[in-house]
C-alpha cells in the first residue's frame, strides 16, 4: 500500500509541473487513470455547445467485424462523463482503415446528428454514409438520413459542423454542413450537403472538387460573412499539388475557387495520411495545416480575416515532427492548438496559446508517451479539454482526456 501511495505522489507531482504550465487545462489528480478501463477503442469525435462537451467513441478494432459506437457528454469539461449510449444498432461495422478516418458528431441544443460509413455488403473496404439522430441530447437514438444522393462510390472521411453563425443569438441552430471523400465519379473527390432541419432531411449533395488527396481528413466550420449571411469554409488536402486547400460559400450553391494555405507547391506521388483544423475566432478564421513539403516541413498557422479571399503568411507550429493538429477557440477568445509529434520516440502532444490569434506561446508538452497520438481539443469556460490516441485503433488503444484514461463502456 505504501508503495502505491508512493507512486500516486509521484505521479502528481510530474503532473504539477506541467499542469502549472497550462491553466487552460482541467486539473488533474493522482487517480488519473480509470481502473480496469479496456485498451478497445478505433475511433472518437468530440465537439462543444456551451459547457456541454459531446464525445463520440467506436469500439472494437478499426476495421473489424463490429464497431459500437456510444455517445456520452460532460459538463466539467472532461472530468465526468454521463452514462455511455449505444448509437448505432446491430453489430454494424465501420468501414475506416486509414489514420484519421473517424465517424463525426455534431448538432445544436439537445439535437445530435451521428454520421458514418457503413460498408457494402461483401466489400472488403469502403461503402456509404449513414446517420443516427438524437432529439433528447444524446439518451435515445434513431436511424436518420443519408445526405448523398448517388450510391455508386464509396463515402467516408465525412465532417460535420452546425452553423451558429446563422442563429439568432441564445437559439439552437438549424443548420447542418457536411463534407466527404466520395468516389462515384471514379475518383476520390471532394462533395458538400446541407440540412436546414438538422439532419432530418438533407439537399441535394454538389461536388465541390473532382480530384483531391484519397485519405487525409477534411475541416469544415462556419461564421458570419458580409450582409448578414453564413459563410461555411472548408479546408482539404489537394490532389496535385497537395497542399492543404480551402473553399468558402455564402450560400452552399455558389463556391469560391480552391486556395492553396500556404502555398507550399508540395508535390508527391502518395497520401500523407495528414489533415488540417478550421477555427473561427471573431470574424478572422484560423487554420493549422501540415506540409512534408522538403525544406518546408512541419505544422503552420495561417489566418485569413473577415471578407479577405487569401490567407496571410502562415507561421510554423513546433519543430519538424509536428504534424497531426487540432485547434480550438476558449471563452476568453484565445486560440488553443495541440499537435503530435509523430516522427519522434516517444511522440510528445504539445499545446500552444494565441491570445492575439498572431504569436503563441512556447509549446508545453501535454503528454510524452511513445504512441500519443492524433490529437482533439474542444474549450468551454471550465477550461481545454485534451483528447488524445494511445496505442493503435488497429489493435484497440486507449483513450485519454487531460491524461485521465477514459473507460469502455
Amino acid at each position: 500500500m505504501q508503495l502505491r501511495l508512493n507512486l500516486l505522489r509521484r505521479t502528481a507531482a510530474r503532473i504539477g509541473l506541467w499542469l502549472a504550465c497550462l491553466p487552460c487545462l482541467v486539473g488533474l489528480t493522482a487517480g488519473a487513470l480509470a481502473q480496469g478501463s479496456a485498451a478497445d477503442f478505433a475511433h472518437f469525435d468530440v465537439y462543444a455547445e456551451g459547457d456541454t462537451i459531446h464525445l463520440l467513441t467506436g469500439h472494437g478494432k478499426k476495421g473489424g467485424p463490429s464497431i459500437l459506437l456510444f455517445h456520452r457528454a460532460s459538463q466539467d469539461g472532461g472530468m465526468t462523463w454521463s452514462k455511455p449510449v449505444r448509437v448505432n444498432a446491430g453489430t454494424e461495422r465501420l468501414s475506416a482503415h486509414h489514420p484519421g478516418e473517424n465517424p463525426s458528431i455534431a448538432g445544436s441544443g439537445k439535437r445530435i446528428v451521428v454520421a458514418w460509413t457503413a460498408p457494402r455488403p461483401n466489400a472488403r473496404r469502403g461503402g456509404l454514409i449513414q446517420t443516427a439522430v438524437s432529439d433528447d441530447g444524446g439518451s435515445t437514438w434513431k436511424n436518420g438520413p443519408s445526405p448523398f444522393s448517388d450510391a455508386a462510390g464509396s463515402q467516408t472521411f465525412m465532417r460535420m459542423v452546425a452553423d451558429h453563425s446563422a442563429a439568432a443569438a441564445g437559439t439552437a441552430a438549424r443548420t447542418l454542413h457536411m463534407v466527404w471523400l466520395d468516389s462515384r465519379d471514379g475518383r476520390q473527390g471532394l462533395r458538400y450537403a446541407r440540412s436546414t432541419d438538422l439532419g432530418a432531411t438533407w439537399g441535394k449533395d454538389a461536388a465541390l472538387v473532382p480530384r483531391t488527396c484519397d485519405c487525409c481528413w477534411n475541416s469544415i466550420a462556419t461564421r458570419a460573412g458580409t450582409g448578414g449571411a453564413s459563410e461555411v469554409s472548408v479546408l482539404y488536402r489537394g490532389g496535385d499539388p497537395r497542399d492543404m486547400m480551402h473553399m468558402a460559400s455564402l450560400d452552399g450553391s455558389k463556391w469560391n475557387a480552391p486556395a492553396s494555405i500556404g502555398a507550399f507547391g508540395w508535390r508527391v506521388n502518395g497520401c500523407p495520411h495528414v489533415g488540417g483544423a478550421l477555427a473561427v475566432r471573431g470574424p478572422a478564421l484560423h487554420a493549422l495545416v501540415w506540409t512534408g513539403k522538403e525544406g518546408a516541413q512541419g505544422l503552420y498557422h495561417a489566418t485569413q480575416g473577415a471578407g479577405e479571399s487569401g490567407w496571410g503568411k502562415p507561421a510554423r507550429l513546433g519543430g519538424d515532427d509536428a504534424k497531426n493538429a487540432d485547434l480550438a477557440v476558449a471563452p476568453d477568445g484565445s486560440l488553443i492548438a495541440v499537435w503530435d509529434e509523430a516522427g519522434a520516440r516517444p511522440s510528445p502532444l504539445r499545446l500552444a496559446r494565441s491570445v492575439n490569434g498572431q504569436t503563441w506561446s512556447a509549446p508545453e508538452t501535454v503528454a510524452a508517451r511513445p504512441e500519443a497520438t492524433h490529437p482533439r481539443v474542444v474549450a468551454t469556460s471550465k477550461g481545454a479539454a485534451v483528447f488524445w490516441f494511445e496505442g493503435s485503433p488497429w489493435n484497440g488503444a486507449r483513450l485519454l482526456v487531460n491524461g485521465r484514461e477514459l473507460a469502455s463502456p
